[in-house]
């Protein structure tokens, strides 16, 4: 909303935006951080309830987090919460994971 002006005469992708405000998101980039030593990589499915329901962007370890595996990816809404529990597909097993807030890494967070 505060980068396009949908008032504005033409512009292409002007009705696929007026659409996704009328209805909203169908999916949102939501952080979350893995439980175990399995890492997320971007293109494995993310799961809820054992459905794939989504898919990771980006993922690995954090070193600055005391090694834990975290990553992005997008979910229904639905899912965005933080605490939200799903799961990530790393090769064939599905991980339990947990919707966390980003920035993963805040000053003074770790060290």
């Amino acid at each position: 909303g505060w980068t396009v002006k949908l008032k504005k005469e033409r512009f292409i992708g002007k009705e696929a935006l007026r659409k996704q405000k009328k209805e909203g998101l169908p999916r949102v980039l939501v952080g979350f951080e893995v439980e175990g030593r399995r890492m997320p990589r971007a293109e494995m499915e993310i799961l809820h309830d054992g459905e794939t329901v989504g898919r990771v962007t980006s993922g690995g370890p954090a070193p600055s987090l005391e090694n834990r595996g975290v990553g992005l990816g997008f979910v229904p809404p639905a899912l965005k919460a933080v605490g939200t529990t799903i799961a990530i597909d790393v090769r064939g097993r599905a991980v339990e994971a947990r919707v966390v807030e980003r920035p993963f890494y805040k000053n003074g967070s770790h060290r």
